[in-house]
């Protein structure tokens, strides 16, 4: 089983929008996957209530945790290929708990320099995990990007400064993540640009991964 964990302790940087369509991307590349809700605000677990009224037992299990004993807990999903952890924004103590358990963590991040800024903290703790867990895998993930515009190289300069890989996959801001989250459904279900993004940034995820 791996454990994929979507997380950075700045709100608002796309989180949960991530966690649930990169869990349906990789669950339709043949993967068995289940997402935990790590995030007091629930939106991830609001997803998968509308989920399962559209789609009979949801397209994949969805279970919301407030806890720290995450270790035991995974244990309940052996079974599985793959978790994916929608982390908690401001928490650091949870971030910690996360943080030990994951075994690859994607940092949803803005194009713009307080993002950037407002990520170097959290970037410490991985480094620090990192020195008693070397194989534990770090990588940045440009979300909500205008397209063609220098803020996107800027950001990316900056953040190689930080000594975290950037997946080349970046997220563009488009009407159909709200749209789809909202209507209890993924970005597939419309195969339209977004889809594409997101099935990109899988695949350069899971090689990078695999190539190491």
């Amino acid at each position: 089983m791996r454990v994929f964990s979507v997380v950075n302790q700045k709100g608002g940087v796309g989180k949960s929008t991530i966690t649930i369509n990169l869990a349906r991307a990789i669950q339709k590349d043949g993967a068995s996957v289940a997402v935990i809700d790590c995030d007091p605000q629930g939106t991830t677990t609001d997803w998968a209530a509308l989920n399962s009224n559209i789609e009979p037992g949801g397209f994949f299990p969805v279970h919301h945790y407030h806890i720290k004993d995450l270790p035991d807990r995974l244990a309940e999903f052996k079974d599985y290929d793959c978790v994916v952890i929608d982390g908690a924004p401001r928490l650091e103590e949870l971030s910690v708990a996360i943080i030990k358990v994951s075994d690859v963590i994607l940092i949803p991040i803005q194009p713009s320099p307080n993002d950037v800024w407002a990520s170097i903290s959290f970037v410490d703790l991985i480094k620090e995990r990192q020195k008693v867990k070397p194989d534990l895998k770090a990588m940045f993930v440009v979300n909500r990007q205008k397209p063609n515009t220098g803020a996107i190289k800027e950001v990316r300069a900056a953040l190689e400064q930080i000594g975290i890989p950037v997946l080349e996959s970046g997220i563009n801001d488009r009407v159909s993540f709200a749209k789809t989250l909202g209507n209890g459904v993924t970005v597939f279900e419309e195969k339209g640009k977004a889809a594409s993004e997101i099935k990109a940034l899988a695949n350069e995820l899971l090689k990078a991964i695999n190539d190491e």
